[in-house]
């Protein structure tokens, strides 16, 4: 509150509301996410938003990759037991390790990706390997809009 004598603002005589903001964090262990008997807990995390089938894209660790090159097939597996809900907006590797937050180039091409895949704050990227390719692409995520 101003003080129209001093010009200077005076403490209100009311203290501050408090409110809060609902919001759940949902947390789910599984041994085979994409497993017929588990991958319908991936698929319940990615909820639409409105009518359209909500993007997918994944993001996966190079290393990850080399020691499971199945994985690839795993994941148009998983697409196709979705019946069309979720529409795939492609599935991209990259370098794992300090390598991905070391090389600006890693970041530029996926908001390059992400901006050609025409992501938006309703999609879903998910993303497979070690904590540095997690947080370079949530950077990325966080930074493409």
């Amino acid at each position: 509150m101003i003080d129209p004598q001093r010009g200077a603002v005076s403490p209100s005589s009311t203290p501050g509301q408090v409110f809060t903001v609902p919001f759940m964090h949902r947390l789910f262990f599984t041994h085979d996410v994409f497993g017929s008997t588990e991958r319908s807990v991936l698929a319940s995390v990615l909820e639409p938003s409105g009518e359209l089938a909500p993007k997918v894209q994944f993001w996966i660790d190079a290393q990850v990759l080399a020691t499971q090159p199945d994985l690839l097939r795993v994941i148009d597996a998983f697409f196709a037991s979705q019946g069309g809900r979720l529409q795939n907006a492609g599935v991209h590797t990259i370098a794992g390790g300090e390598a991905v937050k070391n090389d600006w180039a890693h970041v530029e091409r996926m908001l390059a990706t992400i901006n050609e895949s025409d992501l938006d704050r309703r999609s879903y990227m998910v993303v497979i390997g070690g904590g540095a390719v997690l947080d370079a692409v949530g950077f990325a995520a966080g930074t493409a809009h």
